[in-house]
């Protein structure tokens, strides 16, 4: 029984009320210690507890609301669904439904999204989930913290009301709550010595750039192991790669998903041509498809 009836505000509204709780910021206000001026009412504590409540359960509502992202051309914008992310979204979705892991293998295009789609996740899990550990990975160092800034920049824009205690910081590699209880660690798939995901129980993790790790065996000897031993209906993981030739670790694991012996991943591909934002584009009149257009169209389509 929730004390309220919740209610889904618009991104205006959202806006409005945010302008308001900053200009309720005590000066002395800090990250370990964040203070308000004075009492909320009761009208603002009805509201933040609206706010605690929707984003827990609806990660859509949180993440179009709160989860601010890096623009391609610069700046910072509200993170918005694209057609390829709401592909992924759907089969997470439907595996939430089901109340079974959620572990996908995502063979993509370029810059479908899915990776800020990731990193989104992670940290609305690391939040409202509670005793999370999570690891993100990519090939090589600097890619990792790539993906790490993604979720510190969600996390150093929430409002006051919304944003948890952070206990501590390592640059580039680690955030933790602790009221939470929740870890995300990051770590590269092609570094010199160690595993990944070694004597730990992985509850979310976000594994990039596949096709181009040097050491596989720390996946499957490793990870997925960490991930399978504490595996339930909470648990999100997402292994993507763009394609890189018909062999390897990347192609056998894609293949060996597909034909569901790949240790309960499903496989989920993103084309490019689901990247509507990006790669589509209204004809000029009076175009018309080349011959060699219209036979290789023919030939995807059999």
């Amino acid at each position: 029984f929730f004390p309220i009836k919740l209610k889904e505000y618009t991104v205006d509204e959202v806006d409005t009320w945010a302008e308001h709780f900053k200009t309720l910021v005590h000066p002395s206000s800090t990250e370990q210690k964040p203070q308000y001026v004075r009492n909320l009412n009761e009208k603002e504590q009805l509201f933040v507890a609206n706010e605690l409540m929707m984003c827990k359960i609806n990660f859509p509502y949180w993440a179009t609301r709160y989860a601010f992202i890096k623009r391609d051309k610069g700046g910072l914008c509200r993170f918005s669904f694209w057609e390829s992310q709401e592909m992924l979204l759907e089969t997470i979705g439907s595996m939430e439904d089901q109340g079974i892991p959620v572990l996908i293998i995502n063979l993509k295009a370029r810059q479908v999204g899915s990776s800020t789609l990731s990193e989104a996740i992670l940290t609305h899990k690391a939040i409202y989930s509670g005793g999370t550990t999570s690891l993100v990975a990519s090939d090589e160092p600097n890619k990792s913290e790539f993906l790490f800034n993604m979720m510190e920049r969600i996390y150093d824009n929430l409002p006051l009301y919304l944003r948890p205690h952070r206990k501590f910081r390592v640059k580039g590699s680690q955030l933790y709550f602790d009221v939470q209880d929740s870890l995300i660690d990051v770590d590269s798939g092609n570094k010199r010595v160690g595993g990944i995901g070694q004597g730990v129980t992985i509850h979310s993790g976000h594994l990039s750039e596949l096709a181009t790790w040097a050491n596989t065996d720390q996946i499957t000897a490793d990870f997925i192991p960490a991930v399978l031993s504490g595996a339930s209906s909470n648990s999100f993981v997402i292994l993507e790669s763009t394609a890189n030739g018909k062999s390897g670790f990347w192609y056998d694991s894609w293949k060996a998903a597909k034909r569901k012996e790949f240790y309960g991943f499903t496989p989920v591909f993103i084309p490019w041509w689901a990247i509507k934002e990006k790669y589509q584009s209204e004809p000029e009149l009076g175009w018309e498809p080349s011959d060699r257009i219209v036979k290789q169209a023919m030939q995807i389509k059999a």
